[in-house]
């Protein structure tokens, strides 16, 4: 059967997978997937691209790994024609672009097919087709390979054979086991949480995240008192300031960690405040100086919750290897970021699995007060697992 490129589009992309199995019966290869405008005509959100004619009926072993080879070379001559095509033409930021983003999804191809020749014989079953999907869209969602794995083959364990075509009953028992993984707080306890510091890089939202939850407090009538260190950027102190001007509150700013405990006592003592809100220097989380600097203001401090503030648009590695740096300062939960600005969920359960660390609250928006989401394990799961959008209810407290 000749290959050819055919997409799909659609609102919920467990249905679009669904579509593509029923048409072309495991006969394909995932090329991309990703998710369109909230706006899109006719709500058709997600949209993927599939190679028709890469898995042929019945080939195992030998067979099947010639004919992934030759998918592989056919995939990386066109992406490489396209690429070639593009740096021809007369360089503009969108071209640029456009090159940058295809040379992306030819790396990331050609990993996955490595991947795929590796697990020859992995849900190659026809009762196991509903499986394969859902591993498929795991890893295209950046869940790790083998976290996806053992998910998959958990549940396929648990389940009698009988209903290995149930997707209503595999999505809801994949759903509890990944929730299951899912380390998460709950919302901040505000009766025992007086003092809350943000840490975290320079860019991830710390100033807007805390605004969000000072303007909720405020919204339930608590006195708040808000605490700027990050002296260093330029508007950050303006930013706050206007913050806590909307939201008739006080801000102070401390340029070092006696100012900063001095902000503190004064809060406490003359304010006499419900909560304390401080808002951290953002520096380069890859230096240990800045790393050292942090510590200092925090130990002074000493908060009674302290949160590492990563955004959604960083890369994996470099959520990793912020959150290993971060390790000798007390971060007793992570808050997600702009996850409006990203179509690829999973590097929340890996985080969580590299680190040991929890999830307190995500954001996905600019919107003050609303955007903000205490994190439930079931929702995460579920956008992890189909894209839904459904964060709950906006707030701070339970």
């Amino acid at each position: 059967m000749s290959m050819q490129v055919e997409t799909f589009t659609g609102k919920k992309i467990e249905k679009i997978y669904e579509d593509i199995q029923k048409k072309h019966q495991g006969n394909y290869q995932i090329l991309e997937q990703k998710k369109k405008s909230k706006f899109a005509f006719f709500g058709k959100n997600y949209e993927v691209k599939v190679l028709i004619g890469a898995k042929k009926e019945g080939e195992k072993g030998k067979k099947v790994s010639k004919q992934e080879e030759k998918n592989k070379q056919l995939i990386l001559t066109m992406l490489n024609d396209q690429v070639e095509q593009q740096e021809r033409q007369v360089p503009t930021s969108e071209n640029t672009q456009e090159i940058e983003t295809m040379r992306k999804m030819m790396e990331k191809m050609m990993e996955k097919m490595e991947s795929s020749e590796k697990d020859q014989g992995f849900l190659e079953g026809k009762n196991e087709q509903i499986f394969a999907e859902f591993y498929q869209i795991m890893l295209q969602n950046d869940v790790d390979e083998s976290l996806a794995k053992q998910f998959i083959l958990e549940v396929k364990t648990m389940m009698p054979a009988d209903q290995w075509l149930n997707r209503k009953k595999i999505e809801e028992e994949l759903t509890k086991k990944m929730a299951a993984a899912l380390r998460i707080t709950g919302p901040f306890d505000m009766e025992n949480t007086k003092t809350i510091a943000l840490v975290g890089p320079t860019g991830v939202g710390k100033t807007t995240t805390l605004a969000k939850i000072s303007a909720i407090l405020k919204q339930e009538n608590k006195r708040i008192g808000l605490i700027s260190t990050d002296v260093y950027r330029i508007g950050a102190i303006q930013q706050l300031e206007t913050y806590a001007n909307i939201m008739n509150s006080k801000m102070i700013e401390a340029s070092n960690p006696q100012e900063l405990k001095d902000a503190i006592d004064y809060f406490k003592n003359v304010e006499k405040v419900d909560q304390i809100l401080i808002d951290t220097v953002g520096r380069s989380p890859m230096k240990k100086e800045s790393i050292d600097l942090i510590k200092e203001y925090l130990d002074i401090s000493q908060p009674d919750h302290t949160a590492l503030v990563l955004s959604s648009t960083q890369k994996y590695k470099d959520m990793l290897q912020i959150t290993k740096n971060y390790e000798e300062i007390n971060v007793d939960s992570l808050i997600f970021t702009k996850l409006d600005e990203t179509m690829s969920y999973g590097f929340m359960l890996n985080v969580l699995e590299k680190s040991g660390l929890h999830i307190s609250y995500v954001t996905n928006g600019q919107n003050v007060p609303k955007d903000i989401y205490a994190a439930t394990s079931e929702l995460l799961a579920k956008k992890m697992l189909n894209g839904d959008d459904d964060f709950g209810s906006s707030g701070v407290t339970a």
